[in-house]
């Protein structure tokens, strides 16, 4: 895991723990991330973004949960072959530029690290309301059971994805793309609050400085494999590096010391410099 460093006496069995869970994900269709730290979702989610599975994360808190679906791997393609209308052509084709739904990682702008140390058996586990894994572990399976059965499957797309072709029309004709699941709409992300008892759909695009689907980050692990993955657990910072997240956080701190701030003394100071 990312900030849980593996000394020289470990690397061996972490390797060989590693390969063990690429080939595990490679020999199973659906992905389940079940697990109670960041930091331990990150290898299974490059790994199932690598190998183009669908993988399905279901993360709990006292009384709220979210549960969502990973988008498919930027390097890869739809191998649908029904026939086609201008809107499906026209959505598979701009799917990794413009479609391509996140993954759990996909809105943080730090890399996943060391969440456990220094921390109570209390803080390091999730205590929950007692129907919440429940509901969650239910809302994933229903997600997965209508992806199996939608025609486009991993690449089936979110309700309110807004393609609007023509000249940003909306028109409800623009967003039909002839192929639908049986079991209706497929959300890329439900969110659900127990304290109102509502649940949210959201939709997140893929982010082109993720740390774990990135395209730069699956191109990494094709080349490196288990070297670039413990480089990932022994140096925190190697994730943001390579993304792209330290020189986007370093772009967006210049911009901000460039920035002139007045106040109104200053207003009032200019002001009165004006009557002379």
């Amino acid at each position: 895991m990312p900030g849980h460093s593996v000394n020289a006496k470990q690397t061996k069995k972490a390797i060989k723990h590693i390969k063990k869970l690429d080939q595990l994900i490679q020999e199973h269709d659906v992905i389940y991330l079940l697990t109670d730290s960041r930091e331990s979702r990150w290898l299974p989610s490059m790994l199932s973004t690598y190998h183009n599975k669908i993988c399905i994360n279901s993360a709990l808190g006292f009384d709220s949960f979210v549960v969502m679906r990973h988008g498919p791997s930027p390097n890869s393609s739809c191998n649908y072959n029904e026939p086609k209308n201008n809107n499906l052509s026209t959505y598979l084709d701009n799917y990794h530029s413009s479609h391509r739904v996140g993954c759990y990682f996909c809105n943080d702008v730090v890399a996943p690290r060391d969440s456990l140390a220094n921390r109570t058996l209390d803080q390091q586990c999730t205590v929950t309301r007692p129907g919440v894994s429940y509901i969650a572990g239910a809302l994933a399976v229903e997600i997965m059971v209508s992806l199996l059965n939608h025609p486009l499957g991993l690449y089936a797309p979110p309700p309110n994805y807004n393609m609007s072709f023509n000249n940003n029309n909306n028109n409800d004709d623009d967003d039909d793309l002839g192929v639908e699941s049986i079991f209706g709409i497929i959300p890329h992300q439900i969110r659900g609050h127990l304290s109102n008892f509502n649940n949210s759909v959201i939709l997140g695009h893929a982010y082109e400085k993720c740390t774990a689907c990135s395209k730069i980050i699956i191109d990494e692990y094709h080349e490196r494999k288990e070297e670039f993955v413990l480089k990932a657990c022994n140096e925190p910072k190697y994730l943001e590096d390579l993304s792209g997240l330290t020189k986007m956080k370093e772009e967006a701190d210049n911009a901000f010391e460039a920035v002139d701030f007045w106040s109104d003394e200053d207003f009032e100071n200019e002001n009165s410099l004006d009557d002379f």
